[in-house]
């Protein structure tokens, strides 16, 4: 309530989410009413990115039946599918500069928009499947092959320094790139 009233007078100060989602539901609020406290003002409307399938003649591959919602760290998620594939419906998770962070296959479609909590738990509830509450926690998924330098995180193709090798009967790979794919930082 305060932001209302504070947020004509000083445009200055943006307010920084500290750990709670951006948008965490439709509509911002438990009262859906759209508005929250961050400022736009700045925005000219310039196109940032795009992000979905599209074919070589221009034709969607991908269909978002949600609205969007954003955590703290800024991460979108939004529902939808891929329509050369339309049995598999996904909850996806969308880096803020448009790439694909990671895509969860609900085995149905996605008729709100999912909400997040504080502690960053996104609850989704699938069409048809089983009428339940889905709660989908943050799980990073790192693939690695013995003497090959790319890997991925979530499905998401990356490089390492050197690939990972078995010496001695132990596995050693560089640990930057790991570290780093778990949100970590190495010094």
């Amino acid at each position: 309530m305060l932001f209302s009233l504070f947020q004509g007078a000083s445009r200055e100060n943006v307010v920084k989410a500290q750990g709670q989602p951006i948008w965490p539901m439709f509509g911002y609020n438990a009262q859906h009413t759209g508005q929250c406290p961050y400022d736009t003002s700045k925005n000219n409307g310039t196109l940032k990115w795009k992000f979905g399938k599209q074919s070589s003649a221009g034709i969607p591959e991908s269909n978002f039946q949600s609205s969007p919602v954003i955590s703290s760290d800024g991460t979108i998620y939004v529902a939808g599918m891929e329509t050369a594939t339309p049995s598999y419906l996904y909850l996806y998770a969308i880096n803020p500069d448009g790439t694909l962070k990671w895509k969860f296959e609900t085995g149905d479609r996605i008729l709100r928009p999912p909400a997040i909590s504080s502690d960053g738990i996104i609850y989704i509830v699938p069409e048809g499947v089983d009428g339940r509450l889905y709660a989908i926690g943050a799980t990073t998924v790192i693939t690695l092959q013995i003497g090959k330098a790319s890997f991925t995180v979530n499905g998401i193709p990356r490089t390492l320094d050197s690939p990972p090798v078995i010496k001695n009967s132990r596995t050693l790979l560089p640990i930057r790139a790991i570290i780093e794919a778990l949100g970590g930082t190495v010094g």
